[in-house]
């Protein structure tokens, strides 16, 4: 009877603590606070459903409940954080889509197309990295009028540099990406603003790694490789600078979680031991100020304050830089805080909405840093800018290469969709019945002596719109309007300026309406943007 009495206690203790371990995480789950977001997960968790007697509660709310107690009970973190850890340690399988497992020990960022544009999913063409070119000498050309220089400075993914890690399910699909279109396009048509990233990389890592294993930036060793070849090229405009040595800097080595452990959830659990180093400062700069009274600018006046620039730099240095970067930017400003009497870092803006700061800072160098996974962000149209450059062209005092006006567009004018036109003694005009509609001009230029031209058009519009003019060589109408112009249109007259990349002998301009309206065409003059080839 004793033993049975033992064995019962036992065993009702065993039940007891099954039952406990049971209702635990419920216990767990009613007493800890809600969290709003999931640090680990990078997404908003599901809030407490509202209750109420309406039908369409009542038939809701167990769904709505079920999907918040599995964002909310009790050991959730650390549970998620068990199954990833065995889902990529036992089985080698990442627990997110948003990262690549490779070997030994390395991890990839899966955002952003990086892996689609690793295995040749973005292919340029011609037109579109010569507009991509001409968008770079516009920034060029434009800093050069108010006393600045500029460096182009891409980065490549991490994936390009150490494509040995990559499963060969993904490594034997290698092909052409952004980064090497452009960059080669830019090489090829000697664009001597460039300072190719990717090309210095490859080549120290030869001595020493210049990425993070479970990080998508690069590494201390990395950086400071490009920040080296960085200043070597502004020694060309300013040559008492002089790149800080690698040996003066503290160096060491400590366990590193990054990013990519992040976005497993695995912080702590996923590492490296990663290099470090801080800089024995020549000088101290001064503290990084946020920018606040950009706000004043009706420009920067809705930005949020965390996105605002920020200032710094040392006093007893001489020169001024802007520079525009995202993620991999952060790694130089150690660097280049010691070279500048004020340096404006720009994390949240393009080179096109910064261009207002610019202007009136009047920087003697203007750097514009991107990795290879934004730069088609970096390199959106900047019809602005264009249009100032190209007004210049029609300052000058040179004989058009083509025109239409009075009685010329109604010979001109090739065919029309959707579109009523009535012709007068001086202009056409043309009533847009909808969305794409559209008009087509005949346009020749001669083409041999030509390699861009620009094209000022005047117009009188009923309404505020916005025009798509798409040039090409004659034959069929592209259906491909990411390689047109695009102006808006404000009501009344209005001189548009855009730049024709390819003219041909015998062109068409096809003009399209993104919104119905009544326009007058006026008068169109074309110029050589290059006056040389006159």
């Amino acid at each position: 009877m004793h033993v049975m009495k033992k064995l019962w206690s036992i065993e009702g203790i065993v039940s007891i603590l099954f039952v406990l371990l049971l209702f635990l995480p419920l216990i767990v789950s009613i007493m800890q606070e809600d969290q709003e977001i999931s640090a680990s997960e990078k997404r908003k968790l599901a809030v407490f459903p509202e209750l109420n007697w309406s039908s369409e509660v009542i038939e809701t709310f167990p769904k709505d409940f079920e999907a918040y107690y599995d964002d909310h009970f009790g050991f959730r973190s650390t549970i998620v954080r068990l199954h990833n850890y065995m889902l990529l340690k036992v089985f080698r399988v990442s627990p997110t889509p948003l990262v690549v497992v490779g070997s030994d020990n390395w991890y990839f960022f899966n955002a952003d197309s990086s892996i689609a544009d690793f295995i040749g999913r973005f292919n340029y063409s011609e037109p579109h990295l010569k507009k991509f070119h001409k968008l770079l000498e516009d920034r060029q050309k434009w800093l050069e009028s108010i006393g600045s220089h500029y460096i182009f400075l891409p980065v490549p993914n991490k994936e390009t540099v150490y494509e040995e890690h990559l499963p060969l399910r993904i490594r034997s699909h290698r092909a052409s990406t952004k980064y090497d279109q452009i960059v080669g396009y830019l090489k090829q048509q000697e664009f001597p603003a460039l300072l190719d990233a990717q090309e210095i990389l490859l080549d120290q890592k030869k001595k020493e790694r210049v990425f993070l294993q479970t990080d998508s930036h690069w590494n201390h060793d990395g950086t400071y490789r490009v920040y080296h070849d960085l200043i070597l090229r502004l020694q060309q405009w300013f040559p008492d600078i002089q790149p800080l040595r690698k040996k003066d800097q503290k160096q060491w080595f400590e366990d590193f979680s990054g990013d990519l452990s992040i976005l497993m959830n695995l912080r702590g659990l996923v590492t490296e031991v990663a290099p470090q180093s801080s800089i024995i400062e020549e000088c101290e700069p001064f503290p990084g100020k946020v920018m606040r009274q950009l706000k004043k600018d009706p420009h920067y006046a809705t930005m949020e304050a965390h996105r605002l620039p920020v200032v710094t730099g040392c006093s007893d240095r001489t020169y001024k830089a802007v520079v525009i970067h995202d993620s991999f930017g952060k790694y130089l400003r150690p660097y280049l805080n010691q070279h500048f009497k004020r340096v404006i870092y720009i994390n949240y803006m393009n080179f096109e909405n910064a261009r207002r700061l610019i202007e009136k800072e009047k920087p003697d160098v203007v750097i514009d840093q991107r990795a290879a996974r934004n730069i088609q962000r970096a390199l959106r149209p900047d019809p602005e800018l264009e249009e100032l450059l190209l007004a210049e062209v029609f300052d000058r005092p040179l004989p058009a290469i083509f025109s239409i006006e009075g009685d010329q567009w109604r010979n001109r004018l090739l065919r029309s969709s959707r579109v009523h036109v009535a012709n007068s003694a001086n202009s056409i005009t043309a009533d847009f019945a909808e969305n794409k509609s559209s008009i087509t001009l005949q346009v020749d230029l001669p083409a041999q002596a030509v390699e861009t031209a620009a094209v000022k058009l005047t117009v009188d519009s009923d309404q505020d719109s916005v025009l798509a003019f798409c040039y090409e060589p004659e034959g069929p109408v592209s259906k491909d309007e990411s390689l047109c112009t695009r102006r808006d249109l404000t009501r009344g007259s209005s001189e548009v300026l855009f730049r024709l990349l390819e003219p041909a002998d015998r062109g068409k301009l096809t003009v399209i309406a993104q919104k119905p309206g009544r326009i007058t065409f006026k008068k169109l003059t074309v110029k050589p943007e290059d006056a040389a080839v006159l």
